[in-house]
């Protein structure tokens, strides 16, 4: 549904951005983006179908609140928790960086993506989807599925999307998705490249005939009911991601299945205004240099498919040519063939055990009976 805004609610932000943002800024410095940018504040709502009263409800953790800044390259994602901590997940139009907070005693465990999807949960996926999907979507028209955890379900791949973009511009950010069951992608799905292969899961509740994993069935729906247009470029205000599943279908319509939504994310603006600065992506981490960082770097992987871990005391390493990232690398792939060595050994000792249990047990019952015949009257 293509609604517009309300402009006694919005008039002021609104105009505000059209006269100031410059959303086709040029980059200044690393990660910093040298003109105005856009700041959002909303708030997602999960809700869960709730078997007993086959209702969607939410619970205490069911409640999201962000803070979001786009300009025409880079995003950064802040998520705040319950207990007061945040989650920061940003893009420097190359990778993917989050940092979590925590105690300031407690080094902080962060994670490096390549590319511009961020494949973590739907806290992030969801507003990423909505805000900042824009340049990733025009050359990659195919998504996991964003309710469910794509590194290490292989049903997050075997779908195919349907997607139409905010006024027909495949530029502009989602209008609504479908998600489609798809036997090819089935057929594929184990081989998705944002699957970890040392985490993937077996296919078999995949591969089996449940209505709502058949061919053809639609298992997700995303649409933005009402948006604003700033400059030519659209921004949601309401939207929607509707997971369904199959109620019980009436003997007479058996070849049409009844949809059911068995969980709903809702997200709704609560503010927009311009930030009259550069867009600060790297600066979170350097504030916390107290400890290192411990950094999952998912830009380089083992043989096995395992990303490279190191610590670092100096922020973000951007540069993949730094000692420390080659250092890592030497280090993961002389760690992993250790282990490799240590479970073909561990496996040729049980082999050896066993062989030597199984020829003691097979000497004692030839031996056994003949002793016994020899003692008999």
């Amino acid at each position: 549904m293509q609604a517009c805004v309300d402009p006694y609610k919005y008039y002021i932000e609104v105009l505000i951005i059209y006269l100031f943002i410059g959303l086709n800024c040029s980059s200044q410095g690393e990660g910093n983006n040298s003109s105005n940018y856009l700041h959002v504040s909303f708030t997602l709502v999960d809700r869960i179908n709730d078997s007993t009263t086959d209702e969607l409800k939410e619970n205490e953790f069911s409640r999201h609140s962000y803070d979001l800044n786009i300009s025409s390259e880079y995003w950064k994602i802040t998520k705040t928790w319950p207990n007061g901590s945040f989650t920061k997940t940003f893009c420097d139009g190359t990778n993917i960086y989050r940092l979590g907070s925590g105690p300031q005693d407690i080094e902080s465990t962060c994670m490096i993506l390549p590319g511009l999807y961020p494949h973590m949960d739907y806290t992030i996926t969801v507003p990423w989807l909505a805000f900042c999907s824009a340049r990733y979507l025009p050359t990659n028209n195919q998504l996991p599925a964003l309710w469910l955890r794509t590194h290490s379900d292989a049903q997050a791949h075997i779908y195919n999307c349907q997607i139409e973009s905010i006024n027909g511009d495949s530029n502009n950010l989602p209008l609504n998705i479908r998600w489609i069951v798809s036997d090819e992608r089935k057929k594929i799905a184990l081989t998705n490249e944002f699957l970890n292969p040392y985490k993937a899961e077996s296919l078999s509740q995949v591969i089996n005939q449940k209505i709502d994993l058949t061919n053809g069935f639609i298992s997700a729906y995303y649409h933005v009911d009402k948006y604003t247009n700033i400059n030519n470029v659209f921004i949601p205000l309401i939207f929607s991601l509707d997971v369904y599943s199959v109620r019980h279908r009436n003997s007479k319509q058996h070849d049409k299945p009844q949809y059911k939504i068995v969980r709903q994310m809702i997200g709704t603006v609560d503010a927009l205004r311009i930030i009259h600065d550069n867009l600060s992506l790297f600066d979170d981490a350097k504030s916390r240099l107290s400890l290192p960082l411990y950094i999952h770097d998912h830009r380089f992987k083992t043989p096995s498919g395992r990303p490279i871990s190191y610590r670092s005391s100096n922020g973000w390493v951007i540069d993949t040519n730094s000692p420390i990232i080659k250092n890592a690398i030497n280090q993961a792939i002389a760690n992993e063939a250790i282990m490799k060595s240590y479970r073909f050994k561990h496996r040729f000792s049980m082999i050896i055990l066993f062989l030597l249990i199984g020829g003691s047990i097979l000497f004692v019952r030839l031996i056994f009976p003949v002793t016994n015949r020899r003692n008999e009257p």
